[in-house]
Order: structure tokens, then C-alpha cells, then sequence
């Protein structure tokens, strides 16, 4: 697992806000070694991404306050960097 949250957008949060989890997992239907599908689960609180992502290749948590769902989907699938969204 590799958390890729910044930590610049933990400060200030509280325990109970929500955002969107970004999770990058295995593409099991995939024949292209080590091919992974990115997930978007909106509405979840950092603890609960932190939990969610145990078994991933890699998650990022996005509180709201920087975007929202509907944002991160869109870059998704225009298949820009959500690295570069902030």
C-alpha cells in the first residue's frame, strides 16, 4: 500500500470530513503485467480511505475542500494526472 495523500491537505480537517478516495488496484482481467484501473469512491473520510486502501497498490484521499467528486472524475477520465490537479 502506498499512501499518496499530501499531507498539506490533512491539516486543518477534521476526523469526520469527507472526500473522494482514489485507489489504484490490480486489473486482474488484464494480460498486460502489473496493469492496474484507478477507482473512485466518493464521500469517504480520510480513516475510512486509509482502511479501504490496505490492500491496494496505491491511494490517495482528496477532501473536498480541494475537489470535489465530480472534478476528480472528470480528470480521470480525461485521463490527466490528479497529481497536477491541486
Amino acid at each position: 500500500m502506498d499512501n499518496q495523500t499530501k499531507k498539506g491537505w490533512l491539516k486543518g480537517v477534521s476526523s469526520d470530513a469527507l472526500g473522494t478516495g482514489v485507489f489504484l488496484i490490480p486489473d486482474v482481467e488484464s494480460s498486460i503485467p502489473y496493469a492496474t484501473l484507478k477507482k473512485l469512491v466518493p464521500n469517504i473520510t480520510y480513516a475510512d480511505c486509509m482502511q479501504r486502501g490496505k490492500r491496494t497498490v496505491a491511494f490517495q484521499w482528496v477532501p473536498h475542500t480541494i475537489k470535489t467528486y465530480e472534478e476528480l472524475a472528470q480528470a480521470v477520465c480525461a485521463c490527466r494526472n490528479i497529481e497536477k490537479l491541486d
